[in-house]
């Protein structure tokens, strides 16, 4: 049978690794006993000056498969994302999300079809693995505050990322959800855009095979940057709740905060213990951010000063 699939890839300024991941992409499997997959694949680059356009241009004069290029000049994630959904092609079945500091495995795009035939299911995620480069702190490394969601295959999910996922087209446009846009330095609409799909009753499955690698900067194995994302994780689901206007909620997610703070500081006493120490780390920063966001104060890790730094290490 065949499947027409479009790859959405946000960018900004991260040239090595989108070229990385645009060759990976046109090296996948894309015929598999029942399943072929007619791919396209869609890079908006949210970039104003057009940085990537030169890393596309080369890699579209030797891919097999089609790439659309567009830009999202306007700076802020769910509007790039937005902007992807809304360039896939019509006839496309299904979209993914995948990112540029990322690489698929050569049967990740089989795998996630194969999921969806299996269950008929509307909605794919899989794993992230994360990939440290040499000289990384190796009590970070063993922490395992990298690693992403491990659940059993074929588990029926609530939750979804845009780090490895796909999504029945028909599905999204039915029901007209998007990317809010008032996360667009926050981080974390992927979050909520899957919140609300759940909530449109979208049906989503997990497949363990649909791997996907992902590059971590030397920069980011410090433990300034892990305290910071753990607070910005946090800080996203009461931005979300905010947005959202549940006040239940929002009484409910502080409570949920001071108790990850109480949890984090109890297992203080273990942070020698990388395992251990790691989860203190993690409840206590996303507890954190949890209970200071559900007072309005939001964490802008996708700022335009933030990225620029992120994108200099």
């Amino acid at each position: 049978m065949l499947y027409k699939v479009a790859v959405v890839c946000i960018t900004y300024k991260r040239p090595h690794g989108l070229k990385k991941l645009l060759l990976k992409l046109d090296d996948l499997t894309l015929v598999a006993a029942d399943i072929s997959i007619e791919l396209t694949v869609v890079v908006v680059d949210n970039d104003s000056e057009m940085s990537s356009s030169t890393i596309v241009n080369e890699c579209s004069s030797v891919y097999k498969n089609e790439i659309i290029y567009v830009v999202a000049s306007e700076q802020g994630i769910p509007i790039a994302r937005n902007l992807g959904v809304d360039s896939v092609p019509a006839q496309c079945d299904y979209f993914c999300f995948i990112d540029d500091d990322e690489y698929p495995d050569e049967l990740w795009l089989v795998n996630l079809i194969k999921t969806i035939n299996k269950f008929g299911c509307d909605c794919v995620a899989g794993p992230v693995v994360p990939i440290f480069p040499v000289g990384s702190n190796q009590w970070i490394v063993s922490s395992g505050m990298f690693n992403g969601w491990i659940y059993e295959d074929g588990k029926e999910i609530f939750e979804a990322a845009s780090n490895n996922v796909i999504v029945k087209t028909e599905f999204v446009r039915n029901t007209k959800v998007r990317f809010e846009e008032k996360m667009r330095m926050t981080g974390g609409s992927d979050y909520l855009f899957f919140r609300q799909l759940v909530e449109k009753n979208i049906k989503i499955r997990w497949s363990a095979n649909a791997i996907v690698f992902e590059d971590i900067p030397i920069s980011r194995v410090s433990w300034r940057w892990v305290f910071n994302r753990q607070f910005r994780l946090g800080n996203t689901f009461a931005v979300s709740q905010r947005i959202i206007g549940h006040r239940f909620g929002l009484f409910f997610l502080f409570v949920k905060g001071m108790l990850r703070i109480l949890l984090g500081i109890s297992l203080m006493p273990f942070i020698f213990n990388p395992k251990l120490g790691g989860r203190a780390i993690v409840h206590f920063f996303r507890g954190l951010g949890m209970a200071i966001g559900v007072f309005g104060v939001k964490y802008e890790e996708y700022s335009n000063k933030a990225l620029l730094k992120d994108r200099q290490n």
